[in-house]
């Protein structure tokens, strides 16, 4: 099983530098790590794709140790990136705030949360944090008057699949829409075809539950909040964003599919914690969590948060949670298709192989409904 020493100076540089805000003493690392010419940047740039930190990672690298020499391939490759990612950020933030409006005409409060509402708010050059879509929360009892904002707004309930040959998007099926209503915290993804080479087709997805029990009460209760005062309450947004990783890290779907331990996730609340809480709002987290039976995955995230940042805050965090039993921590599979399995990775074999699927016994069940 991997530790920490044994890290690779690729998977070094990869956890230095997938992050906002940095220490001296992680300047220094970086710096001393750059100075000994040891990394392969083929091999690096392949885990940042991976984990959708490329150009925060150059970005970094390129701040911090300005002389440092890369592949004149690799660094237009990079820069090509960053402008196609900032551009299509551009376009998902215009069309975000269309949707919004149209919103607001059908009397229906759908928050934005993960990249949608991040890339604005927190990491506000938009060529540094990829996303493929636009998230938010809605109430599971707005979901009529949300269809109709949606197909206002042109889109069309989907499976998420856009043909690039002909360029088109395949509606879902009743099947699969009975399927999704079954055993899914989300709804069926919303896309819509658009004339423009960096975003050919916008995909919204809209969640109404935080986790497989599909309780609506916390989803409800932070859009409530959000209406009587106006903004998001950092406690919720932290909660969303530790459900999300967690739900991504142990689903079957996610590691099949090679999305479960991107690093973007972690860099996320890592980054929102240090610069939008403070320790009352992590105690209303906390508060938050244990009202609404979310303490594993909070704990969870706290857990492999420390194993790769080790800020200082998440020993704290994981204590007050009051968690006991740990099982769940090397569990994956979803509740409801009695999926539930071991992991036989360690996290940091998981964190760097770039492929779990050879974790899984058979495939998803719910490709086979």
């Amino acid at each position: 099983m991997q530790t920490k020493l044994e890290w690779t100076p690729e998977q070094e540089l990869l956890i230095l530098t997938s992050r906002l805000t940095f220490s001296e003493n992680q300047k220094e690392q970086l710096t001393t790590l750059l100075s000994e010419n040891r990394i392969n940047w083929f091999e690096f740039y392949k885990l940042t794709l991976y984990h959708k930190t490329m150009t925060l990672c150059w970005k970094n690298i390129k701040t911090y140790c300005p002389d440092v020499s890369i592949p004149k391939y690799l660094r237009e490759v990079i820069t090509s990136a960053s402008i196609s990612i900032s551009e299509r950020n551009k376009n998902y933030q215009l069309k975000i705030k269309e949707a919004l409006d149209e919103f607001k005409k059908h009397d229906l409060t759908c928050i934005p949360v993960k990249g949608s509402y991040l890339i604005p708010n927190m990491y506000k050059d938009y060529g540094i944090r990829y996303s493929g879509d636009a998230d938010f929360l809605v109430k599971y009892s707005d979901i009529a008057k949300l269809e109709d904002a949606m197909e206002s707004l042109g889109f069309i309930k989907s499976n998420g699949i856009y043909n690039e040959i002909d360029n088109t998007i395949t509606p879902i099926s009743r099947a699969e829409e009975i399927m999704w209503k079954r055993s899914m915290s989300n709804l069926p993804p919303y896309l819509k075809l658009n004339d423009n080479r960096f975003t050919p087709f916008y995909l919204f997805d809209f969640r109404f539950a935080l986790d497989d029990t599909l309780n609506h009460d916390p989803i409800n209760e932070i859009i409530d909040n959000y209406i009587r005062t106006g903004h998001v309450n950092p406690s919720h947004v932290l909660t969303h964003l530790c459900t999300h990783f967690y739900g991504e890290a142990t689903y079957t779907l996610t590691i099949f599919f090679g999305k479960d331990m991107s690093l973007i996730k972690l860099c996320d609340i890592r980054e929102y914690i240090i610069q939008c809480m403070d320790n009352v709002s992590l105690e209303s987290c906390v508060s938050f969590a244990k009202k609404n039976n979310l303490e594993k995955q909070i704990y969870y995230t706290m857990f492999y948060l420390k194993l790769v940042y080790n800020d200082g805050y998440e020993d704290e965090i994981m204590e007050k949670l009051g968690v006991v039993d740990q099982d769940f921590m090397r569990e994956f599979g979803e509740n409801q298709l009695g999926e539930k399995q071991k992991f036989k990775k360690g996290f940091y074999e998981r964190i760097f192989s770039c492929d779990n699927s050879d974790e899984m016994l058979e495939g998803p069940r719910f490709l086979e409904i």
